[in-house]
């Protein structure tokens, strides 16, 4: 992908979360909302098409419409999107987000979202490195495969979700 593809899949993205339509609020979302700010991460889990990226969408048009986050601050990748099918590594993610930090984002908070992350092996690892490095991100991950629903994601994230 190059960096002219991927701006353009970034904005996209963030258009498009903030023109979703209102939809019907879930219990899970106010809990999410309330814990925006807290330093664990986010992982909402659950089978597929259970609502989990309507969850997110509406979290990330609400903390953007607030003004807590700015629009160029939210990093939106959907990994169901075929123009990420490319994205298979850490290595891979790294490329993106450090493209965000650089073209995109500007001085603030940050928004990360990962949407169906299993679908890029090591991601754990990356994602690690990225929650102890930054001091100023917002990290809310999705998934639905058992690999996430298992409890080695306790292991590999423990204490930071």
């Amino acid at each position: 992908m190059t960096e002219e593809e991927l701006s353009v899949l970034i904005y996209e993205w963030q258009s498009f979360l903030l023109s979703q339509d209102e939809g019907i609020e879930r219990d899970a979302e106010k809990i999410i909302l309330e814990s925006i700010g807290s330093k664990p991460m986010k992982i909402i889990t659950g089978f597929r098409r259970s609502g989990k990226s309507f969850i997110v969408q509406r979290i990330a048009r609400k903390v953007v419409e607030s003004k807590e986050y700015a629009r160029e601050n939210l990093l939106y990748l959907n990994f169901e999107d075929f123009r990420l099918a490319e994205v298979l590594s850490p290595k891979d993610l790294s490329r993106i987000y450090d493209f965000f930090l650089s073209r995109i984002a500007r001085q603030g908070k940050k928004l990360l979202i990962l949407d169906e992350i299993q679908n890029v092996n090591g991601w754990d690892k990356w994602i690690r490195t990225v929650y102890e490095k930054e001091k100023d991100i917002e990290i809310i991950l999705t998934g639905s495969n058992s690999q996430l629903l298992s409890q080695e994601l306790g292991t590999n994230l423990a204490g930071r979700f």
